[in-house]
């Protein structure tokens, strides 16, 4: 078995235990940068990195990790990453970096309107009303952590009402004077298996058109995040296929949504009239698992690789125990394949997640329970 190795950089991986069967160049982040920090500090070079993305009302997330400060190929794309990730994940306008300036450099040039990452910025100025910028200090100088903690809903009392209408929110609270609450559908629907399982620390993916996320924390709050992992990347393998929303390779909606489906379908040999869209390519997989089509078995079980190495991948970013997996690519005997791919990859390489995480499916009980009675609990009621 080949050893991973990108002409991009040469810091060379171990082979993957677990090979994604229509993929063989996939590239899980969670090992690269894993290997890239066991390096660094065996040449004794690490020194801190922190990170704080700030976005709107002073709010502020913190990442902390190390580097190496000479800014060599690697350890540039090793944090260019990391912060894709973290716009995507927490959202933000400012981005506070406390670490080696030849970085910060680096990243001021590809993070602006001229660079590789023009639609990452006008996408976090779209989204909060400011200039995105990246400011250099030291690891101490960046602020300390600001986050939101809306309590997340379970409160049932009182007459509610839940729905998803996008943006004409502003006028129904003007026009009906009740309390009113506006929440990312992501959010909602980790709140809905939160309620559902009766447990917190919930990370929801939905696998449809394009892959939506919501988080739950331990607590059991609402972070405020912007948790739109269709852009964070995971796949660090330069070839991977691009995005064309981003212009980025590598990022979440190529693998966990239709789009994954429809990527996979020429390598699986599979060919399907063009004039047919996603969600009916989609139909015409689901009906060859049902005949036994080996070449569709395949696919899924791609994808469960991907999710298996993907998996740890988020728990850098996130502090979950539970993760709810949900959405069209997972019904049908497909979903169970990508289960059962995602705990091998688990159990075999590594079995402290797979202790610490529970991956859950919805059952009747979330399907009764649902995304407009979980959006309807979210506000108080005064007396």
């Amino acid at each position: 078995m080949s050893q991973h190795k990108s002409k991009e950089q040469d810091m060379v991986l171990p082979p993957l235990p677990v090979r994604a069967p229509l993929d063989r160049y996939f590239l899980p982040p969670v090992l690269y940068n894993r290997c890239y920090r066991d390096r660094i500090i065996a040449k004794g070079k690490a020194v801190p990195l922190v990170i704080g993305l700030e976005r709107e009302n002073g709010l502020l997330s913190r990442f902390e990790t190390i580097v190496d400060p000479s800014g060599d190929p690697e350890t540039l794309r090793y944090v260019e990453r990391i912060i894709k990730f973290l716009l995507w994940s927490r959202g933000g306008w400012k981005l506070h970096f406390g670490g080696p300036k030849v970085i910060a450099d680096h990243l001021r040039k590809i993070y602006s309107l001229r660079g590789i990452r023009k639609f990452d910025c006008q996408m976090m100025t779209t989204a909060y009303g400011r200039k995105f910028e990246i400011f250099h200090c030291t690891a101490n100088e960046v602020p300390q952590a600001k986050e939101s903690h809306l309590e997340a809903g379970g409160n049932l009392k009182g007459c509610r009402i839940g729905f998803d209408l996008g943006a004409v929110f502003k006028r129904i609270q003007k026009d009906w004077r009740v309390p009113l609450l506006v929440m990312n559908d992501g959010d909602i629907t980790a709140l809905a298996g939160s309620l559902s399982i009766r447990q917190n620390g919930v990370l929801g993916v939905a696998m449809g058109s394009s892959e939506a996320a919501g988080f739950i924390n331990k607590n059991g709050n609402i972070l405020g995040w912007l948790n739109e992992l269709a852009f964070a990347p995971v796949d660090y393998n330069p070839k991977a296929t691009v995005d064309e929303w981003s212009g980025d390779a590598g990022v979440g909606a190529m693998y966990f949504s239709q789009q994954a489906i429809n990527k996979l379908l020429p390598a699986a040999k599979i060919k399907l009239p063009v004039k047919l869209g996603l969600p009916e390519r989609l139909i015409e997989l689901q009906n060859l698992m049902i005949k036994g089509d080996e070449r569709a078995v395949k696919i899924y079980e791609t994808i469960g690789v991907y999710l298996g190495y993907t998996i740890p991948h988020y728990a850098e970013f996130y502090d979950y125990a539970h993760m709810l997996i949900l959405g069209r690519v997972t019904t049908g005997l497909g979903g169970d394949i990508v289960l059962a791919e995602a705990k091998k990859v688990l159990l075999q390489e590594f079995p402290e997640i797979a202790r610490l995480v529970t991956m859950h499916v919805p059952d009747e009980k979330m399907r009764r329970l649902g995304q407009a009675v979980a959006a309807a609990s979210l506000p108080t009621l005064k007396n």
